[in-house]
């Protein structure tokens, strides 16, 4: 593979981390709001950059049932709950406190439910310019 490949990595490949976020389908454009001036410049002449998947096209159900402790923002104890959802995706540079901090600051306090759920993994970007 490319990524992987023998000789050294070539000045336009960036190292990155990609964020998603399942957000409900009712709660995304708000969140979206929220959240994408945080988002950091990065990658050439654009901002805000981010993926949100069409809900017609890729249908998404998130499902959770609250614990007798959960503080649940939708849901009793004990009760499982379906809710339309969005994927959300957005790439951030490779950089664990930024990232942290982006996180702790922002994704969370400004998603609906109590206890979001977010994906992160290594990836790299091709630059092309």
């Amino acid at each position: 593979m490319c990524i992987r490949g023998g000789g050294a990595m070539s000045d336009k490949f960036i190292n990155s981390i990609r964020v998603t976020v399942f957000v409900p389908m009712s709660a995304a454009e708000e969140y979206v709001a929220k959240i994408q001036d945080h988002i950091p410049s990065f990658l050439g002449h654009y901002d805000r950059v981010l993926w949100i998947n069409d809900p017609v096209v890729e249908r998404g159900i998130e499902q959770f049932r609250p614990l007798p402790d959960a503080n649940a923002a939708q849901g009793g104890s004990g009760e499982t709950v379906r809710e339309p959802s969005v994927k959300i995706e957005f790439s951030l540079p490779d950089h664990d406190m930024l990232c942290e901090t982006l996180i702790e600051e922002i994704l969370v306090p400004s998603h609906p439910w109590n206890e979001p759920v977010i994906l992160l993994s290594g990836t790299k970007i091709y630059m092309t310019h």
